[in-house]
């Protein structure tokens, strides 16, 4: 028999007889049956349990609507469907549509009140079946008011099954398991799969999305097949659901920029949990970005580029479908035709989230989009920033483009860009370097894709309407250029570390992140004369190491400082972009270097380190040498003023400042800093100089002068500084260690001497006092 349950959110649910689980339409929720509401009938009470209710239990709802036809139960209630825009668009999944009378997600077409909806036609509503003669009656008599609604359930939902724990394995974790695909994977196959390695003979791991990448080869038949197996690392909401409707939705296409997959509830074994997959088919192609680079002399190629951008902006437009975080890393080009990759965020018809799982690459998003912003328009702007980039890039000044504004996150526009177009040097440049050129045409598009930058997100029109519409009433207009000078191409991610603190870095392992530091050493790493990598080191592995406790890492000692690995490609990316070989990057010895990439934490006998493996030579970069300063002040004050609201110097808050990875050369005393990042309040800083008799240097007992990396002009005899850090202050001794790596005990032995000179006075006196009472004894 049929009954009607309720789903915690308080919508309807016709279960038919035989039926073990359920999902409701309006909230997406799983419901295990029997674990649904029911009503007691001695004490008039919900419930939320195992407990099914009976005939006799059952709440107070209308009668279950007929399999075939849906009927609504009174002719003078409001519908919501008949306003409802996910009717109107036949998206709608609930059951009872056309006829619902509560709905969550419902969203007015014609945002006016509901009081005026038309109803459906007498005609075509049968009158209500009556109920069951020993059931209570489904409407009260003559109710003014709506039935009562359950109270909110008291106990937690039910618990996720194993695939679905809170906690996902970390890259260390997954690349431990990848080493023996024996037990790791479920499919026999990839039980006896070649997994790809590093040179160093471990798994290769590519980040994206919420997944890491390996490439697994398997012989099935004597056939050779390569898959891309995505394990997951973060959550992600319904993550299993929605691959659910993207692959049926796919595999009901033949799409050619698409790759088919399965996803796997329970396809690697981490420890002693089973974790899901994504396995799709290996393309053997070249990263978007990367192909651009190869053929910046070849406008011709570019402009084929910018047509399959339009060819797919349109196919998608036509499915109802969107990616959700188009961007060079996830376009690869095989055979000169365009691949997508990575469908975490991809948007499909039918699909019943209001909300997104990412917002996809700053650099190809615009600066309006968050997460309540999910439908089939979101790939709009993307593809209009990627068409406009290729076709600039095309151009005559195109490699000069290249060069000058590509970081390797980016083609040429960047999130300032769109932020801020009328003071852009690169929107500026382009228009200089268009009007020279007389083209018209991309000049045209360039002033209109920076009024898209300014408008809002729902307003973005598609490429083929940004291409062939003239005038674009709907957008603003571009505001005047104000004179102020460029800002510094010093990368503005919040995810920046340093590379000296590597309790700090541990915790990002599978992260992509940026890390600045200076550069202890530089060593290359050799078998039989072959240069197999290079490793430019952050710290002194024997000094700069940090203890672990026993059982956080098993078999772990210690840590060991941060690493760049650079393998073949690197190399040679690092040769053909910025002329260096291996034996040029020992100069870096001393200085600053900026490093972006996926920080892996890697297990070598007794110990782990953290390290970045780098691919591309846009990945790395120096500080002096990308980074000119501006020119110093010509009268630089002795020490930073003691009333910050008199001059707003921003050094004495930053947090870059005081992570010592500020570049410009004024500080400390820089009133305008577009890089400026306050640092957080706790923990609070030591006091800016400790008691005192008489003169006391606090460059003497000072962590910054120890490390050589202050830049105040009265070292080492600065008096007052309020980035004054004691060395005897309190602070593990783990985390002291690694601080203060190159002080031997000498000096320790000054550094104690100098912090206890009342103490040694005092001694001093005490013996000289009993000498003398001796003598005269």
């Amino acid at each position: 028999m049929d009954s009607t349950y309720r789903c915690r959110c308080g919508q309807n649910l016709l279960v038919l007889q035989g039926e073990r689980q359920i999902r409701c339409g309006t909230c997406g929720e799983t419901i295990n049956l029997p674990s649904v509401y029911w009503k007691s009938e001695k004490t008039k009470q919900w419930g939320w349990g195992s407990q099914a209710p009976t005939p006799k239990q059952a709440p107070p709802q209308p009668p279950a609507p007929n399999k075939t036809t849906s009927q609504p139960q009174k002719t003078r209630e409001v519908f919501l469907c008949d306003s409802c825009t996910y009717h109107l668009k036949n998206i709608c999944n609930i059951y009872k549509r056309p006829y619902v009378k509560t709905c969550n997600i419902y969203q007015d077409s014609s945002k006016q009140n509901l009081k005026t909806t038309p109803q459906p036609p007498a005609s075509k509503q049968p009158s209500p079946q009556p109920p069951a003669p020993k059931q209570p009656s489904p409407q009260p008599p003559a109710s003014k008011q709506p039935p009562p609604q359950p109270p909110a359930p008291k106990q937690p939902p039910p618990q996720p099954p194993a695939s679905k724990l809170s906690m996902l394995p970390s890259m260390f974790k997954y690349r431990e398991a990848l080493q023996n695909p024996q037990i790791a994977f479920k499919e026999p196959d990839l039980k006896h799969g070649v997994i790809e390695q590093t040179p160093l003979g471990l798994p290769r791991l590519v980040s994206g999305g919420f997944a890491l990448t390996a490439c697994v080869t398997t012989q099935t038949d004597g056939r050779q097949s390569t898959w891309a197996i995505r394990c997951f690392h973060k959550q992600a909401r319904d993550l299993q659901e929605r691959y659910q409707y993207i692959s049926n939705f796919l595999q009901s296409k033949n799409e050619q920029f698409f790759v088919k997959f399965n996803y796997e509830a329970e396809g690697i074994k981490v420890g002693s949990n089973w974790y899901p997959i994504v396995r799709m088919a290996w393309v053997d192609g070249q990263p978007f970005n990367e192909f651009i680079e190869a053929n910046l002399r070849n406008p011709s190629c570019l402009k084929d580029l910018a047509r399959q951008i339009e060819l797919m902006s349109n196919r998608l437009q036509d499915l109802g479908m969107a990616h959700g975080d188009l961007q060079h890393g996830n376009i690869l080009v095989r055979d000169g035709k365009l691949v997508l990759i990575d469908y975490d965020g991809m948007y499909v018809p039918g699909m019943p989230y209001q909300t997104s799982n990412e917002l996809g690459h700053t650099a190809f998003q615009h600066p309006g989009r968050d997460r309540s912003f999910f439908n089939e328009t979101i790939d709009r702007f993307s593809s209009i920033a990627i068409y406009i980039s290729l076709l600039c890039l095309s151009t005559s000044k195109g490699s000069e483009l290249w060069r000058d504004h590509h970081t390797g996150e980016n083609l040429i526009f960047t999130k300032q860009d769109y932020k801020d177009p009328a003071n852009s040097a690169l929107f500026d440049k382009l228009n200089k370097c268009l009007e020279t050129e007389s083209n018209s045409k991309l000049r045209q598009l360039s002033n209109r894709f920076q009024r898209i930058c300014l408008a809002n997100l729902k307003v973005i029109p598609s490429l083929d309407r940004f291409l062939n519409e003239k005038d674009l009433i709907a957008l603003p207009s571009i505001p005047s250029r104000t004179n102020q000078p460029p800002n510094p191409p010093l990368p503005k991610q919040p995810n920046l570390f340093s590379a000296h603190d590597i309790m700090q870095l541990i915790k990002h392992d599978g992260d992509k992140i940026t890390v600045v530091g200076c550069v202890f050493n530089v060593v290359e790493y050799r078998e039989e004369s072959n240069l197999v990598a290079t490793f430019i080191n952050f710290g002194d592995p024997k000094k700069d190491s940090i203890n672990v406790e026993p059982g956080f890492f098993r078999g772990v000692e210690s840590y060991k400082p941060f690493t760049v690995v650079i393998f073949s490609k690197g190399l040679n990316s690092l040769s053909n972009i910025k002329n260096l070989k291996s034996s040029d990057l020992k100069k870096f010895k001393g200085k600053y270097l900026v490093i972006t990439g996926l920080l892996e934490v890697v297990k070598y006998e007794r110990h782990v380190a953290p390290q970045i493996i780098l691919e591309n030579a846009h990945q790395l970069f120096s500080v002096t040498e990308e980074f000119p300063a501006p020119t110093p002040p010509p009268s630089p004050l002795p020490f930073p003023p003691s009333s910050p609201s008199e001059t707003n110097y921003l050094c004495d808050s930053c947090n870059y400042h005081l992570n010592n990875t500020c570049h410009i050369s004024q500080r400390p005393y820089a009133k305008i800093c577009d890089t400026y990042s306050k640092s957080p309040p706790s923990p609070p800083l030591p006091p800016s100089q400790p008691p005192s008799s008489g003169k006391k240097y606090l460059c003497n007992s000072c962590t910054h002068h120890l490390r050589e990396l202050c830049a105040l002009p009265e070292r080492p005899y600065a008096e007052r500084c309020k980035n004054y850090l004691d060395c005897g202050s309190v602070v593990p001794v783990q985390v002291q260690k690694s601080v203060v790596p190159n002080s031997s005990w000498v000096n320790s032995v000054e550094l104690w001497i100098q912090s206890n000179q009342r103490l040694i006075t005092l001694y001093c006196y005490f013996v000289i006092g009993l000498l003398i009472a001796m003598i005269l004894i």
